[in-house]
């Protein structure tokens, strides 16, 4: 609601305050808008909590912006661990796909909260082949053992200890925000190896990884860029990118990431700068959406544009399993 109710004070206080004098202060509109939506935000929320009719006012340029911004995974307050690592209601995993199976699991969700946004694609796979899964994701704890970082330590080596000792588990799908994470391709960091040694251990089972690599970095937040170019110019603004060539630092350090893995064997890579950018340019509003819901997660809508690739990827791991002997 607060996220919301900024979106709101900011428009307003474009239309009622800086609207009539944009001819003696055009520049000074946006810095307006910005200090309202901040300042203003607070104050007006509670307004809205008892007026919810002021968000049906909003255009609906603005209105998609508050859309992205409350954009997540329907099953994250279930399932997600938050950064202290507390378990949801007293469990050690969710199950995927909203049911609890019997036997031992078969699949994994595993990562931080970027494995978290793509849960619900990862849930429909588990449902449609009917095994017993789980989901093992944190905030800032990406699949690492050892020491790793304050408040993920324990979670982490945890669930990692849990997976090798679960032979059951033949087919994890891991994502992660890898442009936070050391990548180097030396073996003898800690960072480097772990993906590798959980590759390792899937092929020894005659499993497989399948590992989403990194996403776009639109440097910046962009439903709150979004709107504030919107509110300047009066009118929706359907389409924004950034450049594909300043992407490349990026592209490049999720490469990194990942090539330890690959060498293990039996491993799928998702490459989400397939489906998020062409040759030139990567979208950070689309068709009058936000692909991000802030600076660097996924809103849903861009999590269904992956879904394809994700999809025939965890198709392809599961049938390799189904046909190879334990």
């Amino acid at each position: 609601m607060l996220i919301i109710a900024s979106i709101a004070a900011g428009w307003l206080s474009y239309r009622l305050v800086e609207q009539p004098t944009r001819r003696r202060a055009r520049n000074a509109m946006v810095v307006g808008f910005v200090i309202a939506s901040v300042a203003s935000g607070f104050a007006f929320s509670a307004v809205l909590n008892r007026a919810d009719g002021w968000i049906g006012r909003l255009p609906p340029y603005l209105a998609s912006v508050a859309n992205a911004m409350t954009s997540e995974n329907p099953r994250r307050d279930e399932c997600m661990r938050d950064v202290d690592g507390k378990p949801r209601g007293g469990r050690d995993f969710c199950a995927l796909g909203g049911a609890s199976r019997p036997g031992a699991p078969v699949m994994m969700l595993w990562g931080d909260s970027f494995a978290d946004m793509i849960q619900p694609v990862v849930d429909r796979a588990v449902d449609e082949f009917g095994v017993p899964g789980i989901v093992a994701t944190q905030g800032g704890c990406p699949p690492w053992r050892g020491k790793v970082f304050p408040g993920c330590e324990g979670y982490a080596n945890f669930v990692f200890d849990y997976f090798e000792k679960t032979p059951s588990v033949r087919l994890v799908v891991i994502a992660g925000d890898w442009q936070r994470y050391e990548s180097v391709h030396d073996e003898s960091v800690h960072e480097s190896q772990v993906l590798g040694e959980i590759a390792r251990i899937l092929a020894a089972r005659g499993g497989h990884l399948v590992l989403v690599s990194t996403v776009p970095n639109p440097r910046a937040d962009v439903p709150r860029v979004w709107a504030q170019r919107q509110t300047e110019a009066g009118r929706a603004l359907p389409e924004l990118s950034v450049l594909r060539a300043d992407q490349a630092a990026v592209f490049s350090h999720g490469e990194e990431i990942v090539a330890l893995a690959q060498r293990a064997g039996n491993v799928i890579i998702v490459d989400p700068f397939r489906s998020m950018c062409d040759a030139n340019t990567c979208s950070t509003v689309k068709n009058g959406r936000s692909p991000f819901r802030d600076t660097d997660h996924l809103t849903m809508d861009s999590v269904q544009t992956i879904a394809p690739d994700l999809s025939a990827a965890i198709v392809s791991a599961y049938r390799s399993i189904a046909q190879e002997p334990r």
